[in-house]
């Protein structure tokens, strides 16, 4: 099996088949099979060196404001959902795929009869992620919390909040980026990322941020925002939509709704 694994990684490098896929199949199969993981070791070697000479992208990240206008934008679309979708990943630090697996239950308000008496936060569950089962987070805009209520009333009891595919997301996410004029590199990951790297530049400390977007290590998530500060530098945004962006986000629930009459 090793070997085997080992060729078609060297077959995924030479044909250009993407580190993503290498990392995929390597830790599938070890997901499926545990009792691999002891034994592959020349597959280790081999996508570690594939790591090396084709190092992972590093995503720009979004500012709250940009993925405000992204998100109205997607609503004049009439995708309300990936407009909540996408705040929702900024605000909770999400990957997609923990986004795109929320169902109704997973989503709790006060008064909630599963959680605590006097609980005052909106708590969101996670019932798989890369790190763990069974983890939560809490939505901290106050405005995107009452967006979600909505959103929760209208879903049908264990129905998928968001109910389209990682690459319906990404195709409508890129769409809207290109008709406001934003860098061809945001992808659905900048909201992560974004998120993230505005709680550093808030003053967060990396152990909470860690925590919040559940890293497994300080090292990684540090590195992550630490680098974030540095690209968000470096990406140009048109005057026009970012004082628009702004403008948007400083009333969150009033811009969608005006985006529901044009």
């Amino acid at each position: 099996m090793d070997d085997v694994l080992t060729d078609y990684l060297h077959h995924l490098f030479e044909t250009g088949g993407g580190r993503a896929k290498a990392n995929n199949t390597y830790y599938g199969l070890i997901s499926q099979r545990p009792s691999l993981r002891h034994g592959l070791s020349a597959s280790l070697q081999c996508l570690r060196g594939f790591g090396k000479l084709l190092p992972s992208t590093s995503y720009p990240p979004v500012t709250w404001e940009i993925a405000v206008v992204i998100a109205v934008q997607l609503w004049r679309h009439d995708c309300l959902r990936s407009g909540i979708a996408t705040l929702l990943a900024f605000d909770c630090l999400l990957r997609i795929g923990e986004l795109l697996a929320l169902r109704k239950e997973d989503i709790a308000f006060p008064g909630d009869h599963r959680l605590p008496g006097g609980y005052s936060s909106v708590l969101v569950r996670l019932r798989k992620t890369k790190t763990g089962r069974n983890q939560s987070v809490v939505v901290r805009d106050v405005a995107l919390r009452s967006l979600l209520f909505d959103l929760v009333n209208v879903t049908g009891d264990r129905q998928l909040l968001f109910p389209f595919s990682p690459n319906v997301f990404r195709s409508r996410f890129k769409l809207v980026c290109r008709e406001l004029g934003l860098d061809s590199n945001y992808v659905p990951h900048s909201l992560r990322h974004g998120g993230a790297t505005t709680l550093h530049l808030d003053g967060w400390k990396i152990e909470d941020i860690l925590l919040r977007g559940r890293w497994e290590s300080t090292k990684a998530a540090r590195r992550y925002v630490q680098a974030g500060r540095a690209v968000l530098m470096s990406v140009q945004v048109p005057s026009n939509i970012a004082s628009l962006a702004r403008v948007f986000a400083a009333d969150l629930l009033t811009s969608f709704t005006l985006a529901q009459s044009h």
